[in-house]
C-alpha cells in the first residue's frame, strides 16, 4: 500500500520505499503522491537524473504540486544546474 511505503521512506529505507511505490503504482498509475515518493526515493539512492524525470511526470499530472517543485529545484541544484533550480524555486 502507498502508506507502507510512505512509512518505508519515512524510516529512510529508500531501497524499500522504492519497491513499494513501484507495486503502487503498477496499480494505481494516476496517483500523483506514489509517483512523487518513488521520484523521491530514486533522489535519495542518488538516482537523480531519474528523480526529475519522474518529478516532472507528476508535475504533468498536477503542475501546481508545491513539494514537487521544490524537490525539482533541489534536484537541480544536485546536479549542479544551479540557475535551472534558482528558476524552478523563483517560480514556485
Amino acid at each position: 500500500t502507498q502508506a507502507l511505503a510512505h512509512s518505508y521512506y519515512s524510516l529512510g529505507d529508500y531501497a524499500r520505499a522504492l519497491e513499494q511505490y513501484q507495486a503502487v503504482l503498477a496499480a494505481e498509475a494516476r496517483s500523483v503522491e506514489a509517483l512523487r515518493g518513488y521520484a523521491l526515493s530514486h533522489m535519495r539512492l542518488g538516482h537523480l537524473e531519474r528523480a526529475l524525470e519522474l518529478f516532472d511526470a507528476c508535475l504533468a499530472k498536477e503542475p501546481e504540486h508545491i513539494e514537487v517543485h521544490f524537490w525539482r529545484a533541489q534536484t537541480l541544484f544536485d546536479l549542479g544546474r544551479v540557475e535551472e533550480a534558482l528558476a524552478e524555486a523563483q517560480a514556485t
